[in-house]
């Protein structure tokens, strides 16, 4: 199994798209090997080819917050965000704490063309996971917010207890830099 995953590790995706076939040629129920090669192919977007992947994963386990979460994300980039946006407000009704779901649904939502969602969904991701670098860059991407001085300083907090020189040490030293340029 080693070697057979070793393409994934390296950035082969034409290689670990065949050994994921292979797998599950010799293991049609490996559902690991299922969301692996769905996740690739929806990376890709080849969603056409990825959900009908996610949907026999869903048919197994109709519940599981990963396959759902997938699904979401695929039939996102159909075209079809008022879909996936319910499917992640139930994923975050169902697990309220995982800030990761509530950054999904911040993205539907915007996507969706509900920027108020959005930005109540990216702000419970940071009340969940103080410091979440990645919410802190959809809200900004927002391009409609401006950070309060709070947001900055809980921003540069987080940069100063994780790796100073870190994304989000420089997204907050850059967001402080604006935030006190545009008064």
């Amino acid at each position: 199994a080693g070697r057979l995953f070793s393409p994934l590790r390296l950035a082969d995706t034409a290689a670990a798209e065949a050994a994921l076939r292979h797998c599950l040629d010799l293991a049609p129920g490996f559902a690991a090997a299922r969301y692996d090669l769905a996740f690739l192919l929806q990376s890709q977007e080849r969603t056409e080819e990825a959900l009908p992947l996610i949907e026999r994963l869903l048919a197994a386990a109709p519940d599981d917050p990963t396959f759902l979460a997938l699904k979401a994300r695929t039939i996102r980039f159909m075209g079809r965000y008022e879909e996936a946006r319910v499917i992640a407000e139930k994923l975050v009704g169902a697990h309220p704490l995982d800030p990761q779901l509530w950054l999904l649904l911040g993205t539907l939502s915007r996507e969706d063309g509900d920027q108020a969602r959005a930005v109540q969904a990216y702000r419970h991701a940071l009340t969940l996971r103080p410091g979440f670098g990645e919410a802190y860059w959809r809200l900004a991407n927002l391009k409609t917010l401006h950070f309060s001085e709070q947001d900055v300083a809980d921003m540069a907090f987080a940069g100063s207890i994780g790796d100073r020189f870190g994304p989000l040490a420089l997204f907050a030293s850059a967001t402080h830099t604006t935030a006190n340029t545009s008064r």
